[in-house]
């Protein structure tokens, strides 16, 4: 008998609702079907540059021969590690007099040279000093044009003194180089003088011996620094993508992890002279924060170009785009589907940035092309056993309640 009812029931639903979707009076209306729906999460999106690179120093310095003095030995040899102040090779010891008369004749120069300097700073003090005060004392008195003038005069003087500024720290850099070289020389005399066999030429900056001139061709020592970067090419479309600051993602095969490392430097310049026939490449650098590379190593990397930390991020299935437009379908409280025009951020692959119109606590359809038009939704119906048993347990009285309950509830 239930299994009869069933069946009528079943029959008059299809029926009455067939009759409401032909019926051009009726007020059913089509209603959206969804099959799921989602929260919005946070989370980070990282534009991704992929390119290769090569662990090189950081910089290189070149230790020069004077030819005019005969040489004599190299006191270090390739591969060693040096520091200010370390021999790195000596000249014949039978001129020591001409040597020692060489030196003072430098010192002298550059002692001249520094005196000059600290003459041309007292000028520049002097100039920094005249230079005269913008008197505003009855400012509130003064006509518009007067005004006028008066901040004329004061953004010119602002302007002569800043580059007066300016050239006072490019001398007093330039007499702290005098300086050094000054003390360099002094060690050199004093090398003589103490009896030693030879003059003996010391290095000038701290690092790893990379090369020796055997042939005593200038420069005759390169010195490449202890501390290392990362160096790769830039093709003419990704040189317009980075720039200086820019994080870096370095991976290799013995890492256990990602390192980072921040764009130093991008040359605007070919690395090769600029040609019809061929492609340009563009130098890079980034800074390396880390011990664990070898001069030498191969690496890949990963040039971070764009960002978006802690965004509201959508998949491009949750969003209906319209040319500039693009929207959202939110479920709200009545069980209906809303608009919401959200404006997009960054872009990575499938995903964007929602950079305002969502709201984390709001539920939204999944796949927004299923959405015809605002309004309610239905769902697909979740089969369950137990509705068997209840339908065995229940009263036909209950049974014909419920069919007509679900028939008429419009």
């Amino acid at each position: 008998m239930k299994k009869m009812i069933l069946v009528i029931a079943s029959l008059v639903l299809v029926g009455i609702n067939i009759l409401l979707l032909v019926n051009e009076d009726s007020k059913l209306k089509p209603l959206n079907y969804l099959t799921d729906w989602i929260q919005l999460k946070t989370g980070n999106l990282e534009q991704l540059l992929p390119v290769e690179g090569v662990v090189v120093p950081s910089d290189h310095f070149p230790i020069f021969l004077d030819h005019n003095a005969p040489f004599k030995e190299f006191l270090v040899k390739e591969g060693d590690a040096v520091e200010v102040g370390t021999p790195l090779f000596k000249y014949e010891s039978d001129r020591l007099q001409e040597q020692v008369q060489l030196l003072d004749s430098e010192i002298s120069r550059l002692e001249a040279q520094k005196k000059n300097i600290d003459e041309y700073l007292s000028e520049l003090q002097g100039m920094k000093n005249g230079l005269p005060k913008v008197d505003i004392r009855d400012w509130g008195k003064l006509s518009d044009v007067e005004k006028a003038v008066l901040s004329m005069e004061a953004a010119s003087i602002q302007e002569r003194s800043f580059m007066i500024e300016q050239s006072i720290a490019e001398k007093e850099l330039e007499k702290a180089n005098v300086d050094e070289e000054i003390r360099q020389y002094e060690d050199q005399r004093t090398l003589i003088e103490s009896g030693m066999e030879g003059l003996t030429i010391l290095s000038s900056h701290a690092g790893i011996v990379d090369s020796i001139n055997l042939g005593l061709d200038n420069p005759v020592i390169m010195i490449a620094s202890e501390e290392s970067v990362l160096e790769g090419h830039l093709t003419e479309k990704q040189v317009r993508e980075v720039e200086e600051g820019m994080n870096v993602k370095i991976s290799a095969p013995w890492l256990d992890s990602e390192l980072d490392g921040e764009i130093s430097k991008v040359e605007e310049r070919p690395i090769e002279k600029a040609a019809l026939d061929r492609a340009s490449l563009y130098r890079f650098v980034a800074g390396l924060d880390s011990e664990e590379f070898l001069i030498g190593d191969h690496v890949d990397a990963e040039i971070v170009t764009a960002q978006a930390e802690n965004a509201i991020i959508a998949h491009e299935n949750n969003i209906h785009k319209q040319g500039e437009a693009a929207h959202l379908w939110a479920i709200n409280r009545n069980g209906g589907l809303e608009k919401r025009n959200v404006t997009l951020g960054l872009q990575v692959g499938k995903k964007y940035e929602i950079a305002s119109g969502a709201d984390l606590d709001e539920y939204y359809v999944h796949h927004a092309e299923a959405v015809k038009k605002p309004g309610p939704f239905i769902t697909p119906f979740k089969w369950d056993k137990g509705i068997i048993t209840i339908w065995k347990e229940a009263s036909f009285r209950k049974i014909l309640k419920y069919i007509l309950v679900g028939v008429l509830q419009r």
